[in-house]
């Protein structure tokens, strides 16, 4: 085939002639298709010789029918045009003789092709542009052999856009040659003889064939993704998905492949993009030793089975993370099972996002062959990608639209998702529930605290969950209180066992006629877990005595080796007759402070108003003025509570917001004190899992660094007791204030005397 081409926009008439292998000529309007081919000539240019040499002309035998009134209307001939015309390659000069004589926008035309050698690169541009200006028109090409395919051939990826273009390409076997040689041939009476090797040779073409066209394309037409990618709300007509997708390496941090799948159609096995590129993928690049993230920009969201496919290839290649972002949503109405694999895939860990105008020019300047073009973005693009983000959004959060699971959307746990959809859409005061969670984690501890505030809020529901593995339990962890305090609440807890996960097989598992199987050591390891859980729940939470000695540690300097201090508050309840109620350790997380999460998980005990409780805290950091003014706040709201608070050290004790802090609990009647040694070893027995024996000081000169800080805090109490009396203060607020300060020292019972003389001299100015 000749290589040159020129535009078709000759005028004039001339004469083409076409010589037979005899010497046979006839003439024919260069625009006119000849009727038929001598035979020889048929035979000689469709022979599928796997390397045929001399055969530089292409001949195109057409056929077009109708699609409407199913049926023929023309058939005939075209060669490409050589010197001394316009050069014109056959494909192109049936395109403008067909768009000027034949097509017609009202009608529907079926055009099938049967030609020499298959259309090269810039011929099949031409073809996919035609076809993606005119719908209304389908194309079949059966060809006799390939057109220079070598691995590195542009004519590789021209065959594979024009397949992405709707064409449908196939190899010429012996029926098809037969036909020719019956309908555009000048046979006579003759019969088509097959010559030697034509089945071999068309079997190993269309093995190139299969090849060329299940690999990946390296660039889209920019008609057809125009075409496909337009996110249309009621896209008609668009049934091939197209999938772009970027592979790059996490660990070198680098750009690796990218490329173009489109699903695959008859005559070949039907198979969906998304089935294709896990396929190529695993085949080409996939290795145990790296990690990989894939990118894919689809022109549909993945149909249920893909996305089934999708989480099951993610949950068995854990290296692998994957993005989709998709133009439209397959099939999405509120019955379909494509919504349920959405929520699916996600849950296996894939992040699907829609579309909008950046997505859309990163595909286009990266995947479309487009040239030095710009991407123009179609009408009405942002409101449509704004649309199916709401209907996405829909699907993976059900409930309200506040709720969401992962990244873009605020990152919310499971057990709050469904305490919130719960309670927006079944939960009805006057009705009863009985809820069971089957989880593969426990809750963590600020999750234990929201779901004993709902039971606590709501009586009418009972709570059951059962789990696989415990959530982060260490002896330390805050997470064992926040199973206590879930337990204490109301909750169930239970570590499931064989006859639970067959159950969650059953109910909750797409599993079709499967039986659950058990994995090796299940049983074992919900032994084990179930011991770690009884052992949660019958004793107390305990400290460590490493971090006992670090955190409550009152020098003034950290000891070697270097720990942040951070701060540790132990607390206990007990009733009006001294019974305990309740114990446990906090500390501050995740930007929340002690004494926060000490008001929260005592406000979700739901201690009964008409008894008194007295709450006692040991603290490694007295509180800051913010939690401070919070424990204030507590304490005036909860007027049956009597509570204490000692402290190991003193917070920022030079700054006079910090020393306010203090001055205000005590103003409040909430006493504050220093810890020393009987409140140090009331902690070591009581929240510290120790050895057995009398406590002795885990530090040296701790009783020392306890005195010196009571001095200091009674410095600090002084000065305030001090610029009261100057105020003149009442002895009612006076006295409060002494007496939750803790013990007298020489200078308040000095300034305590001058009080009292001051207000006898305000009684009586005679005394003095």
């Amino acid at each position: 085939m000749d290589q040159e081409m020129e535009p078709s926009g000759c005028s004039g008439r001339y004469s083409l002639e076409l010589l037979c292998p005899k010497g046979c000529r006839w003439t024919e309007d260069y625009r006119e298709p000849m009727r038929k081919l001598h035979k020889r000539t048929f035979k000689f240019h469709f022979e599928n010789l796997p390397n045929p040499d001399g055969w530089h002309k292409t001949f195109l035998c057409y056929t077009i029918e109708s699609k409407q009134k199913n049926r023929f209307l023309r058939n005939g001939v075209f060669q490409n045009q050589d010197h001394p015309y316009t050069r014109l390659h056959a494909e192109l000069r049936f395109l403008s003789w067909f768009h000027d004589n034949w097509l017609c926008p009202g009608n529907s035309y079926r055009v099938t092709f049967y030609m020499s050698w298959s259309p090269c690169s810039e011929c099949a541009e031409e073809l996919t542009t035609f076809l993606a200006g005119h719908r209304n028109v389908t194309l079949t090409i059966f060809f006799s052999k390939l057109y220079y395919c070598d691995p590195d051939s542009s004519n590789r990826e021209g065959l594979k856009t024009l397949a992405a273009g709707g064409a449908r390409l196939f190899v010429m076997f012996d029926t098809d040659f037969s036909y020719c040689w019956t309908n555009f041939v000048n046979c006579g009476y003759n019969y088509f003889e097959p010559w030697p090797l034509l089945d071999d040779n068309s079997k190993y073409c269309n093995r190139i064939l299969q090849k060329i066209l299940q690999e990946p394309m390296r660039k889209l037409h920019k008609e057809t993704f125009y075409f496909h990618f337009n996110n249309l709300c009621f896209a008609k007509g668009r049934n091939k998905t197209f999938l772009c997708y970027t592979i790059e390496s996490k660990k070198k941090n680098r750009f690796l492949r990218n490329g173009v799948f489109q699903n695959q159609d008859h005559p070949y096995t039907r198979l969906h993009a998304e089935l294709r590129f896990l396929s190529w993928f695993h085949d080409n690049w996939l290795c145990p030793g790296n990690s990989y993230q894939v990118t894919l920009y689809m022109s549909w969201s993945p149909c249920s089975e893909c996305a089934e496919e999708l989480t099951t290839f993610l949950a068995g290649h854990r290296n692998v993370t994957l993005t989709i972002f998709f133009s439209k949503l397959y099939c999405c109405d509120p019955d379909s099972p494509h919504r349920e694999g959405l929520k699916t895939l996600a849950a296996g860990g894939a992040r699907l996002f829609v579309m909008f105008d950046t997505d859309f020019s990163y595909c286009w300047t990266n995947f479309v062959n487009c040239g030095y073009n710009y991407f123009e973005p179609w009408p009405l693009l942002d409101d449509n990608s704004k649309y199916y983000k709401s209907i996405l959004q829909k699907i993976l959060q059900p409930g309200p639209s506040r709720l969401s699971q992962d990244h873009p959307y605020t990152r919310l746990h499971a057990e709050l998702r469904f305490l919130s959809w719960f309670h927006d859409n079944w939960l009805c005061p006057g009705n009863s529930y009985r809820v069971t969670f089957y989880m593969s984690w426990s809750p963590c501890s600020e999750c234990a605290e929201e779901l004993t505030t709902f039971l606590a809020g709501h009586r009418n529901v009972t709570l059951t969950i059962f789990f696989s593995k415990l959530y982060y339990c260490d002896p330390d962890s805050s997470n064992r209180e926040g199973l206590k305090t879930l337990a204490a609440g109301g909750a169930r807890l239970f570590v499931m066992f064989d006859t639970d996960f067959s159950y969650c097989w059953t109910n909750f598992v797409n599993c079709g006629y499967n039986y659950f199987e058990p994995w090796p050591l299940l049983d074992d390891n919900s032994k084990y877990c179930n011991r770690i859980l009884q052992k949660i729940l019958q004793g107390e939470m305990t400290l460590k005595e490493e971090t006992f000695r670090i955190q409550f540690n009152n020098a003034y300097k950290v000891p070697k080796p270097y720990h942040r201090r951070v701060t540790y508050l132990c607390y206990q309840v007990q009733k009006a007759n001294g019974n305990l109620l309740t114990k446990g350790c906090l500390r501050t997380k995740k930007g929340y402070h002690a004494e926060s999460r000490f008001i929260k998980r005592i406000c979700s005990l739901g201690l009964d108003q008409a008894q008194s409780y007295q709450v006692t805290c040991f603290l490694t950091w007295s509180p800051c003025p913010r939690c401070a003014q919070e424990l204030v706040l507590f304490k005036s709201s909860h007027p049956h509570l009597y509570l204490r608070i000692f402290t190991a050290r003193l917070y920022f004790h030079w700054r006079k917001s910090y020393q306010e802090g203090l001055q205000r609990l005590c103003r409040a009647q909430v006493p504050v004190a220093v810890m020393g040694y009987p409140e140090f070893a009331h902690c070591w027995y009581n929240f510290v899992d120790h050895q057995p024996g009398p406590f002795e000081p885990p530090w040296y000169k701790m009783e020392y660094y306890s005195k010196c800080i009571k001095k200091r805090f009674q410095r600090i109490l002084t000065s305030y007791l001090l610029s009261l009396l100057l105020a003149g203060s009442d002895s009612f607020e006076f006295s409060n204030i002494f007496c939750s300060g803790g013990s007298q020292n020489r200078d308040t019972r000095y300034i305590t005397q001058i009080h009292h003389r001051s207000l006898a001299h305000q009684a009586d100015p005679n005394i003095r």
